[in-house]
């Protein structure tokens, strides 16, 4: 079984380098062996990487689910085989559950075709729960104050003080707090993750953190994050997912990749908008939330709305590749209803979030 470690390839992608380093400068060679990454595994010998092969019956396949529950913390690596086509990919997540308990939380980031991604929105996000980071203030979307490379952890509002720290204490049996995190592979046979027998030092900052606090329930619910996947040939991501704190208990699934939901609306404004019978429409494409993780069906149940709702996160673009408004200025925008011309609603957008629903303006006489 092979082991996790950081190194670095030149080349746009790890099927076109020619060799693998073991520092960022690219100047010291990393030994000769075999080295996967998403799904691609290529021997370097003296130096020189040879021919690429593809591991599919290493990854989870799309569409597939994966739980895991451990009594210790960890980092669980995990190729995605995403199939043939494009469009927008969907990861859902949930790290707790009703008749467990709220959960501890979770970090997870997602690299694709050269890019990351760790945006993460919630159902009733702006409606009844709020997002929040660590220091309790509210927040469009989970991961929004995050670099680009680093995960972003989701899961009910942490009591734990210790929770934004560094984990690099020796790693004792029962596990502890602040213990280094054990390294897990995903191992298709069994779909199961496996342990590595190593083990990481990780940091956890306050921007890395993307809390909900609940007004109404206490169920925890699933976290929505959507990527593009534009070339139909790029058929692997990698993810990591990690939980620092002692006890892992998180649900996943990786969509496979299809065009998004679509709705008709009209330019931004800075203003409800008035009804109007003629609208200049544009399409517009939004991602549904789930409600909840259902043991007995084990799939999670997915909002079928059929028009944005709040919490959504919104596009311009079929595929998930480019938000709406991706600004901090929030902007309106009228949607029609077919059935009753002239009798539309609003969404009000933020950040590539729906932050608020409602009626449109009444046209004066």
């Amino acid at each position: 079984m092979g082991q996790l470690g950081t190194y670095y390839f030149n080349g746009n992608s790890f099927a076109q380098a020619t060799s693998v380093f073991t520092d960022s400068d690219l100047t010291t060679l990393a030994p000769d062996g075999y080295y996967s990454n998403a799904g691609i595994v290529r021997q370097q010998l003296l130096g020189i990487l040879l021919s690429a092969e593809t591991c599919s019956t290493c990854c989870v396949p799309c569409n597939a689910l994966v739980s895991v529950f451990e009594s210790t913390s960890g980092v669980y690596s995990s190729c995605l085989e995403l199939g043939g086509g494009t469009g927008a990919v969907i990861f859902r997540i949930q790290t707790g559950f009703v008749d467990q308990g709220p959960g501890y939380p979770a970090g997870t980031i997602i690299t694709h075709d050269g890019s990351n991604y760790n945006r993460f929105t919630i159902k009733y996000n702006h409606n009844g729960i709020d997002l929040v980071d660590e220091n309790g203030t509210q927040i469009d979307y989970a991961g929004i104050n995050n670099n680009p490379t680093d995960p972003t952890y989701v899961g009910v509002a942490s009591t734990n003080t210790t929770f934004v720290a560094t984990y690099d204490q020796t790693p004792t049996d029962p596990c502890e707090p602040l213990d280094q995190l054990e390294d897990f592979t995903y191992e298709s046979v069994t779909g199961s993750f496996v342990e590595q027998g190593t083990y990481q030092t990780v940091v956890v900052n306050s921007n890395q953190v993307g809390f909900y606090t609940q007004i109404s329930t206490n169920a925890a619910r699933p976290y929505t994050l959507v990527f593009p996947k534009t070339n139909a040939a790029s058929t692997f991501a990698d993810m990591l997912n990690y939980s620092p704190l002692c006890g892992t208990g998180m649900t996943f699934e990786v969509e496979c990749p299809a065009q998004l939901p679509f709705f008709d609306g009209e330019e931004g404004t800075v203003n409800i908008p008035f009804c109007t019978d003629t609208p200049t429409f544009n399409t517009y494409y939004f991602a549904r939330n789930s409600d909840s993780y259902n043991f007995q069906t084990q799939q999670f149940d997915v909002d079928t709305n059929t028009t944005p709702d709040v919490g959504n996160f919104v596009f311009t673009t079929s595929d998930g590749s480019v938000y709406l408004n991706d600004t901090s200025n929030p902007l309106y925008y009228y949607i029609d209803i077919p059935s009753s011309p002239g009798v539309g609603e609003y969404i009000r957008v933020r950040n590539g979030v729906v932050i608020e629903k409602g009626p449109c303006q009444p046209q004066t006489p």
